[in-house]
């Protein structure tokens, strides 16, 4: 096979230069590896398969929907829609998984700068992340395999090592949850940018100049730790690397680099300041109840070895597991000798100085702030798997390499066999585990397929159902609906969520007084819910209960003062009880946060026309009309408004153009006959009346423009104009 020759070429390459030795080696100096690095064509041809296999492994995620924290980080968030200044594009709304995490808000902004809410565009950000990704662990490993330490051992197969690691890690399907789920894109990119920090400092380590190198691995980490809390552990897994393959002793490398330490512990402070600004979502319950330390720690023995499992048996995946907490310690018993014993032998390999305890140390070290004491509210899911298995890969790679060249000659024809082997067996997997990925990508193509493979796998979680659920509300099957939140409410009365869903299916069923029951019991579970609130307040509205209605609008925006679709309720019962310039204020702050909504900028340029403000209202008008072409309310009031301000060319043409979309409405007619009838087309306003009376003979305006037009021909006079109708906002 072609790539089975290119791997058996690249575990060749090289045997022409001898390798170094002597003190400079062991001091860090730059050396020259048995494998050269001036290869570049095959270092390129690398890039090129890793980049290839990545495109070709997501290429079926690209149409597949935003889901489940997308919707409030991405489709929801008002901040992403602007690109400049950067501060704006650095915020992100509250308690959110974007929150606190501003490298990830700009890279969305720019998605958002060249496709709106495209969502490929998104899909294929998250693509090229992982390739270039793939791309950095490849050079990483290449770095490491080549460095003073190991390259005696691993410098003829450098090469092929790096892409065999990277190629199994970009194909794993425990990946696609970080790069097929959306906004997961907070862990692939810290991903990379913690691969490029390691990467630049391993650079420099082995320069003749290092300064270059060191500044772009201390920019790498400030980016690493905008990017994501996990970033933390970054500058000791540098100073490991350094000490086990370059330094030989932690003084030694501290001495030597320290203002690469330095500055890699000065990026620590972005993090620190960002968890002290922003508190995370993630480490709050909200109506599944808390935990301790101590539980949280006795649960995630068990789902750290499920990790492990999934790491090697990469079948089952799940969005979202719903896994309960360990309550005693018999449960944690069998996991917790485990992974006591492994973290033991980590310890051991760090404190001896072996290579491997550098990979073994970041798996640990990346898991730690989600899988140890610090309580939070999942205590499982996939996506942080990301980065540490790519320490797995690592191990996997020098594991198997170790094998094959024991007690084998150098360069011996029994060492060519054995790696043709290896390379038949990096391919094997990649392939089974590249199937694996596009396989699991369809399970993301909608909603309905992902939750419905959610409850399938955790039946038990309640969560899976209450979003199952909501999904099938989504889609118009009530009934489905109900059952099955009725059933997830009935397993945990006090989830909140499930509640307000369960509430919400009801209202879609015309049960009102039953939907209040559920918004209120959701309500005594945690007060401080605004979608409960908000729905609360619909049910109101629709049981003519106007000021309790208003009453929860307004507290759902004090509770959340981004929301625009409550911002937008509120006004518009504030218009309908003639509160004119409150109405405004909110309707100008729902299209704040949602500027594409047609009917929120006809109904402000319907108030602002009332007000006078005809110039401000003209552009309102025309805001709803881009945002919804065939929204004729807007069309009809933009044509009253510029006849208003005696633009009556264009008025006409925008009653002419409303017709030619909206044909057969009176009123229309109507009011089209009196804009011609003000620029003195007379005959053609007579045409327009009678169009309006054959379509509703009862149109007293219509029957009056046609009696003054006729008084008007009798007597040779103008006629007096009379108001245009128009339609009420809504």
């Amino acid at each position: 096979m072609a790539a089975g020759r290119i791997i058996r070429r690249m575990n060749q390459e090289g045997t022409s230069r001898p390798v170094r030795t002597g003190p400079g080696a062991d001091r860090g100096e730059p050396a020259r590896a048995a494998e050269t690095l001036s290869g570049a064509g095959r270092v390129w041809v690398c890039i090129g398969v890793l980049l290839a296999a990545t495109v070709g492994l997501y290429w079926n995620s690209l149409d597949c929907p935003f889901i489940f924290d997308d919707d409030d980080s991405i489709v929801r968030n008002v901040y992403i829609r602007t690109l400049w200044p950067l501060t704006e594009a650095l915020k992100a709304p509250r308690q959110t998984t974007v929150d606190g995490r501003p490298v990830v808000s700009l890279s969305l902004a720019v998605n958002y700068a060249l496709g709106g809410l495209d969502v490929r565009v998104y899909h294929a950000t998250n693509m090229l992340i992982h390739a270039l990704a793939g791309i950095t662990l490849f050079g990483v490993m290449r770095r490491a395999f080549l460095s003073p330490r190991l390259r005696e051992r691993y410098g003829r197969a450098a090469t092929g090592l790096a892409l065999a690691t990277a190629m199994v890690w970009v194909s794993h399907p425990l990946c696609t949850q970080a790069v097929t789920y959306v906004i997961q894109r907070a862990e692939s990119l810290m991903a990379l940018f913690y691969l490029a920090t390691v990467y630049f400092a391993l650079h420099g380590m082995d320069a003749r100049r290092p300064g270059g190198w060191y500044v772009l691995a201390v920019a790498s980490c400030a980016l690493a730790m905008g990017t994501k809390e996990v970033a933390i552990s970054a500058p000791v897994v540098v100073l490991l690397a350094d000490r086990a393959l370059f330094a030989g002793r932690f003084g030694a490398a501290l001495r030597g680099r320290s203002a690469l330490y330095a500055g890699l512990a000065a990026t620590m402070l972005i993090q620190g300041l960002l968890t002290v600004s922003t508190p995370r979502p993630d480490m709050e319950g909200f109506g599944l109840g808390r935990q301790t330390a101590v539980n949280y720690l006795l649960t995630e023995f068990g789902v750290v070895m499920r990790y492990l499992r999934l790491s090697l048996w990469p079948t089952g995946l799940c969005l979202d597991y719903g896994w309960p907490l360990v309550q005693s310690f018999g449960e944690a018993v069998f996991p917790g000798l485990v992974v006591l014993a492994l973290l033991g032998a980590t310890v051991h390999a760090v404190v001896r100085g072996k290579p491997w305890g550098v990979a073994a140390a970041a798996f640990w070290m990346i898991l730690a702030p989600t899988s140890s004491v610090l309580p939070l509210f999942d205590p499982i899911f996939e996506h942080r798997m990301y980065l540490p298995l790519a320490a797995l890969c690592v191990l996997g790679a020098a594991l198997v390499h170790s094998l094959i060249v024991r007690d084998v000659v150098t360069g011996s024809d029994a060492e060519a066999r054995r790696l043709r082997a290896a390379a038949v067996l990096v391919l094997a997997v990649v392939a089974v585990f590249g199937g694996l990925t596009i396989r699991r990508n369809r399970d993301y193509r909608s909603e309905l397929a992902i939750w419905t493979d959610v409850v399938a796998k955790r039946p038990d979680n309640v969560r899976g159902q209450v979003n199952l659920g909501t999904t099938l509300t989504k889609l118009g099957r009530f009934d489905e609906a109900y059952e099955i939140l009725q059933k997830a409410v009935a397993a945990r009365p006090n989830y909140a969520e499930g509640r307000n869903n369960l509430g919400a299916v009801l209202t879609k069923l015309g049960r009102l007084e039953e939907a209040v029951a559920e918004f209120q019991a959701c309500l005594a579970v945690s007060d401080k819910y605004p979608s409960a609130h908000f729905n609360l307040g619909l049910v109101y509205e629709e049981l003519g209960r106007t000021q309790e209605a208003m009453e929860q609008f307004a507290h759902a925006i004090r509770l959340y003062p981004e929301y625009p679709d409550a911002h937008e309720s509120l006004a518009y019962l504030l218009s309908s009880q003639g509160r004119r310039d409150e109405a405004i204020a909110h309707y100008r702050s729902a299209l704040r946060y949602a500027p594409m909504r047609a009917k929120s900028c006809n109904n402000l340029g319907k108030l602002l026309g009332q007000k006078g403000a005809y110039e401000e209202a003209v552009g309102w008008f025309r805001a709803a009309l881009a945002a919804s072409p065939e929204l004729m309310e807007a069309r009809n009031n933009l044509a009253i408004t510029l006849g208003m301000m005696g633009r009556l060319d264009e008025a006409i043409a925008e009653f002419r153009r409303a017709l030619a979309e909206h044909p057969g409405h009176a009123s229309l007619h109507m009011n089209l006959a009196f804009a011609l009838e003000k620029a003195g087309r007379r005959a053609q306003a007579v045409q327009e009346y009678r169009a309006a009376l054959a379509i509703d003979p009862d149109l007293a305006a219509a029957k009056g423009g046609l009696e003054r037009l006729g008084a008007a021909a009798a007597q040779g006079g103008s006629p007096d104009g009379a108001a245009p109708t128009s339609r009420s906002a809504d």
